[in-house]
């Protein structure tokens, strides 16, 4: 199975991305998270932002 460059470069980024994500972990809290939310899928990304949202102005 062959790799796709572009996956090839974007791993040049993967350090970048981790430290994106500890950074997420150590300023999310229970008064302000930080939600993750999936691009690839509209209706999906339109889902969990919709839910966030509902949820929130629920509290």
């Amino acid at each position: 199975m062959e790799v796709p460059s572009r996956d090839l470069e974007e791993r040049k980024f993967w350090p970048d991305y981790m430290n994106a994500w500890k950074m997420l972990g150590k300023t999310s809290t229970a008064y302000a998270p930080w939600n993750i939310i999936p691009a690839n899928r509209k209706w999906f990304r339109d889902l969990v932002i919709s839910s966030v949202l509902v949820d929130t102005l629920k509290g």
